[in-house]
């Protein structure tokens, strides 16, 4: 993600996405990498904002639901968590995939 790889002018990166979306307010990805910074920053509920609109914007994108999974088992919502990964794997073609993430599901079932 622009800036914040590698480097510690993570605010730098966040600015230039922020003017991006607001040019462009469904830029898919402004809003996801806004949406992993804001996880990576500990501000959940931001990143679920703006995961849940990537979501509307584009109901089969995989990695969404994965990353608001994150978000909302951090935020101490494991259903939610479970419920975003059930979601998620309907769109996962590789057998092996869906294992890991049935696995995941049952690790967090039962944490």
């Amino acid at each position: 993600f622009c800036y914040a790889e590698g480097t510690k002018d993570v605010m730098k990166c966040v600015m230039m996405l922020l003017d991006i979306v607001k040019i462009n307010p469904d830029n898919l990805q402004a809003n996801i990498n806004l949406g992993l910074l804001a996880i990576r920053s500990g501000q959940y509920d931001k990143a679920i904002e703006r995961l849940e609109k990537v979501m509307v914007l584009d109901s089969k994108n995989v990695d969404v639901y994965f990353y608001l999974s994150e978000a909302h088992y951090k935020m101490g919502n494991k259903d939610k968590a479970i419920e975003m990964l059930e979601k998620g794997k309907k769109f996962v073609n590789d057998p092996d995939a869906i294992a890991n993430i049935n696995n995941y599901i049952i690790k967090l079932k039962e944490s």
